[in-house]
């Protein structure tokens, strides 16, 4: 598995298609944030701007696509100088039709009805616990422009079959809606790193050449006896130019990042399957339960078997 699927598969996305909306005349939503929650909004038609937690707007015209990574609470209306209602306002005052679509307008008797704006409003929600470096490296924002779509042939075709099942709702659509917005944010990361200019942090690191094939080899084989001379001989380069040029990429030193990939991978097979902890440790690359309960208690505040308590306690509750 690649490291990007790799991450992605442990944080565990759940896709989720939440509502599509008609906003008419003079309208503004204060979309709240939220912890462990990309959302996403796609321009079907009419135009809007949108700010992202407090910065300048931006216009969105009918193909464009906007992804907010981090679930940061962002503005949604008609004019950058129209007035926004809470989220939970507009849900409150608005009205749904028998396809499910929000309709919602603040002046509905204006004397120039202005045209409707129609919107396609996601979000993918992720286990809480899981701080991997490649989600806090993201920007506060990633928008593709309807323009730039069509340049990504895939991503285009996934928006265009999107807008579809919203519309139709066809036997299946929940499903295929679901798996849909996970593959649009991993588009929407794809488009990022290859137009922004030269991606920083993570996604970085995992492009590099040298590097990227270090970290595919620990995430392949976290439970090996990593030092950092194996795994700059992984890289094809000397101890410390390794060193170096990882923690200048990253921000944290090889054996940083092993210990945190190794605690989040924990953390999964201590909830998702009925192990020993001494299993668990043994996979992720420790030999001494009590060493592994330390790192582990350090890094997420909870002993493993603590740990696993809780998870199974909000997994009844949910």
């Amino acid at each position: 598995m690649d490291v990007f699927s790799d991450i992605l598969d442990l944080v565990k996305f759940q896709g989720c298609l939440y509502f599509t909306t008609c906003f008419t005349n003079t309208w503004g939503v204060e979309v709240p944030a939220f912890k462990k929650v990309a959302r996403f909004h796609y321009i079907e038609e009419g135009e809007c701007w949108v700010s992202v937690d407090g910065a300048d707007p931006v216009q969105l015209l009918p193909g464009d696509f906007i992804i907010i990574p981090n679930g940061s609470m962002h503005l949604l209306r008609n004019h950058p100088s129209s007035k926004v209602y809470p989220l939970t306002e507009v849900l409150e005052d608005g009205s749904f039709d028998e396809t499910g679509r929000l309709t919602y307008s603040n002046a509905s008797s204006l004397k120039t009805p202005q045209p409707a704006t129609r919107l396609i409003c996601g979000h993918l929600e992720f286990d809480d616990g899981y701080d991997h470096p490649l989600f806090a490296q993201l920007p506060p924002f990633i928008l593709i422009k309807g323009k730039e779509a069509k340049n990504f042939s895939w991503f285009d075709q996934a928006l265009k079959m999107m807008t579809l099942e919203t519309n139709t709702k066809r036997p299946g659509h929940d499903a295929i809606e679901k798996r849909l917005s996970e593959i649009l944010f991993l588009h929407a990361i794809r488009v990022w790193i290859e137009t922004s200019g030269g991606p920083k942090g993570f996604a970085a690191a995992v492009l590099n050449p040298q590097i990227g094939r270090s970290l595919s080899a620990m995430h392949n084989k976290p439970e090996r006896k990593w030092t950092v001379e194996s795994m700059a001989h992984q890289a094809g380069m000397s101890r410390t130019v390794f060193s170096c040029r990882f923690s200048e990429i990253m921000g944290l030193t090889p054996m940083q990042y092993l210990t945190q990939w190794r605690v989040l991978k924990a953390q999964r097979l201590l909830t998702e399957n009925n192990v020993s902890v001494e299993w668990v440790a043994a996979k992720v690359g420790y030999e001494s339960v009590a060493a592994f309960s330390r790192v582990f208690k350090r890094h997420t505040g909870k002993g493993p078997g603590a740990h696993r308590k809780a998870a199974k306690e909000i997994e009844v509750a949910a």
